[in-house]
């Protein structure tokens, strides 16, 4: 028996069974005839066939640039020969690549490298490839073909996750990584579910905070079982309005279970109805209609959450029990104050900021003992800093902090209190500060994508970029609709750790989502100059000045709070690289 690392090309037909039902002797007359290409360039590619049961092929390279070259050449040339037929009569093969331990028995491999390259080829879509991480990093710069990052995926009868890269025959980079954000999430290791928003039957527009802010409610709530996997609120509500199937749903959001419900608000009283859905099936788990006097609307969101995580089979420890009842107010007017400023602090004007400051001023005034009001005041002051919507940032910073520290001191198991104090300690550069008070936000809220991703952009500028990139990774999974941002933090852990091929796929991915983000074509210029790409540092850098003329040397060491002068002087030189003036 012998052991040796390989190359392992696995490739198959997508659909071969119905197109042999359909059309037998001339499927087999085209399975040979691009057997024929493949055969021929695994041949000059220096590789080896060594399994070809009904449409599949494996092949064995000593040399994974030539395996990738390989099956570039032959997604092309079979894609050529597609172009005229039929979209129900083409042969398109899906290819998977990767770098491994083998075990020959005589002419035959065995061993995780080819059982990875087998998942592989089942994740790539028609006419495309995907590739382990482990050969991504064999072929940087050596393959003359754009791949783009997937992510990690756990696949079946293996214990680690897999991180993908794609390639498509289409070629663009924008639609190969497009064709990667599409790819199904797999399911958590542990009970999953999305609160799809609840839908307001009021027959009152002017009521669609309530209905909004009992699903963040509840989401919020259920983000403190440490058992359960709770999708963020920014992705469920993209589903706000757009009515979809809860098997579509399961399926995008990687979830298997999905709640569905709506308000009623009238006088007072409120009427909630919700259901649980497993996604796997359609099934409905529990359905229940709630009809209260508004007064009882905490007791009500109690009542809900501890449905939904029993009908899920969630094992709640007693701190999680103890948290899922814990409210900031019994107030309904001050909680409506809070609901209506939650609402207009997401729209990102300096008209709506200013609204959400009257409200979260009234409701503190209702309730001067409401955590989460002092939360989103300090939140509010934080946005018109973050925002330049003042002439005075510093003070602003004061303003916050001392909301901040009183939330704290009236709710310390408040997780959102913990984090935006962690937020301005970072402005202000207190790093261990901020790194702590972001670390107990994620305790008190396991589940909680914004606290995971927080604690990652803290973790970045405090020179913890292997922590901050498992961070960001957390949250993007608990949200996958995630924000432009998260990319441009996962960009920068890989810049930190001079992985700039890396930190460039994820910033091009952020330029997709927002293409005026000028710190992300300012990084992307950076890792393009150390990854030796100076025609797109230029292009990134000009771009750059274009967003903020100001851009400058000296404005990226003022502006940028790393902790280590190492990170700033990196950055800084990379830039300069690119052509940044002092």
């Amino acid at each position: 028996m012998e052991r040796r690392i390989a190359a392992i090309l696995a490739a198959d037909v997508v659909g071969y069974s119905r197109l042999v039902g359909e059309d037998e002797e001339g499927t087999l007359r085209m399975l040979s005839a691009c057997r024929e290409v493949i055969d021929g360039l695994v041949a000059e590619h220096r590789g080896r066939v060594f399994g070809s049961a009904g449409d599949s092929v494996i092949a064995e390279f000593a040399s994974p640039v030539e395996a990738v070259r390989c099956a570039v050449e032959f997604q092309r040339e079979l894609g050529k020969r597609n172009t005229n037929l039929p979209d129900d009569r083409r042969m398109e093969f899906r290819v998977g690549i990767n770098v491994g331990d083998v075990v020959a028995e005589g002419d035959d491999l065995l061993g995780d490298g080819v059982n990875v390259a087998a998942r592989l080829e089942s994740l790539a879509n028609p006419g495309s490839i995907c590739l382990s991480g482990t050969a991504y990093d064999y072929i940087i710069g050596k393959v003359d073909a754009v791949f783009a990052d997937g992510g990690e995926h756990k696949v079946k009868n293996i214990a680690r996750p897999v991180k993908v890269w794609r390639w498509s025959i289409e070629g663009s980079p924008e639609k190969v990584i497009a064709e990667a954000d599409k790819q199904p999430l797999p399911l958590p290791d542990k009970p999953s579910i999305a609160v799809l928003p609840f839908v307001n039957m009021s027959g009152d527009p002017e009521q669609e905070y309530f209905a909004d802010g009992i699903t963040e409610d509840i989401i919020i709530s259920m983000s403190k079982a440490s058992n359960l996997f709770v999708i963020a609120r920014n992705s469920v509500f993209t589903y706000k309005g757009n009515p979809a199937k809860v098997q579509d749903v399961g399926r995008d959001l990687g979830v298997r279970y999905v709640l569905e419900g709506s308000v009623r608000k009238a006088g007072g009283r409120v009427r909630v109805t919700a259901q649980l859905v497993d996604a796997e099936n359609g099934r409905q788990l529990w359905a229940e209609r709630f009809d209260r006097d508004l007064d009882d609307i905490f007791a009500l969101q109690d009542e809900l959450s501890l449905k939904i995580v029993t009908s899920a089979a969630v094992r709640l420890s007693e701190q999680d029990s103890h948290r899922l009842r814990q409210h900031g107010t019994t107030n309904i007017d001050a909680y409506d104050h809070l609901l209506r400023g939650r609402d207009q602090l997401g729209r990102h004007t300096p008209q709506a900021n200013a609204l959400a400051l009257d409200h979260f001023a009234k409701a503190v005034k209702i309730d001067p003992d409401y955590a989460a009001a002092y939360v989103h005041l300090a939140e509010t002051h934080l946005q018109q800093m973050q925002l330049g919507w003042c002439t005075d940032p510093a003070q602003l910073l004061v303003v916050a902090l001392d909301f901040a520290k009183r939330a704290v001191a009236i709710d310390d198991e408040y997780g959102p209190g913990h984090g935006v104090l962690g937020q301005i300690y970072l402005w202000q550069k207190n790093y261990d500060g901020a790194v702590a008070e972001g670390e107990r936000r994620v305790s008190l809220n396991p589940g909680d994508a914004e606290g995971a991703a927080t604690l990652a952009m803290t973790l970045v500028f405090s020179g913890e970029p292997e922590r901050a990139l498992e961070a960001i990774e957390r949250a993007m999974r608990l949200d996958p609709q995630y924000p432009f941002w998260h990319l441009h933090v996962v960009g920068q852990c890989n810049f930190a750790m001079g992985r700039y091929d890396d930190a460039i796929a994820a910033f091009r991915r952020g330029i997709l989502r927002n293409p005026d983000s000028m710190p992300i074509h300012m990084m992307l210029s950076a890792a393009a100059a150390l990854a030796g790409d100076m025609e797109t540092a230029a292009a990134e850098l000009a771009e750059s000045k274009r967003l903020t003329p100001a851009l400058s040397v000296l404005w990226v060491t003022e502006q940028l709070p790393y902790r280590r002068a190492e990170d700033t002087e990196h950055l800084v030189a990379a830039l300069k690289k690119a052509g940044l003036q002092e």
